[in-house]
């Protein structure tokens, strides 16, 4: 399975932990229903901007081309296209995200080298970037 499915899976068999915390909480606090709710409201904000900061920083650290130029620029001094361009080849930017949407399940390679969209939830995300994009350039 691909990395970020695996951080997914993680993220969700922890909220129970999460539930079970907070319940714990509540019911040592002695405090009214409302006070319970706005607790669990709480805890579920943390908890999911902890997983959104860290799923971020863990795809950053995994998938960015900046990261990886920043880095070989830092152990070269400098570099023009065609050195960055041996270090880090446009064929491979493409066989990777290939690869890891083949992983995730969103696309399928049928026959060598030809592709076809297989599930329909990252198509679907696609069209809501695609649509927002439209909306902000007016």
């Amino acid at each position: 399975d691909s990395p970020q499915k695996t951080l997914i899976i993680i993220n969700i068999l922890g909220l129970p932990f999460l539930f079970s915390l907070i319940a714990i909480i509540n019911y040592f606090g002695n405090q009214n229903i409302l006070n319970q709710f706005f607790a669990f409201i709480y805890g579920l904000s943390v908890y999911s901007s902890f997983i959104y900061a860290y799923f971020h920083l863990f795809n950053m650290s995994e998938t960015a081309r900046r990261i990886k130029i920043i880095v070989f620029l830092a152990e070269n001094n400098e570099a023009d296209l065609v050195d960055l361009e041996k270090f880090y080849p446009p064929e491979d930017m493409i066989r990777t995200r290939l690869r890891r949407l083949s992983k995730m399940g969103a696309i399928e390679e049928c026959q060598p080298g030809m592709y076809f969209l297989k599930g329909k939830f990252l198509w679907l995300v696609a069209c809501l970037f695609a649509s927002f994009r439209k909306i902000i350039k007016l």
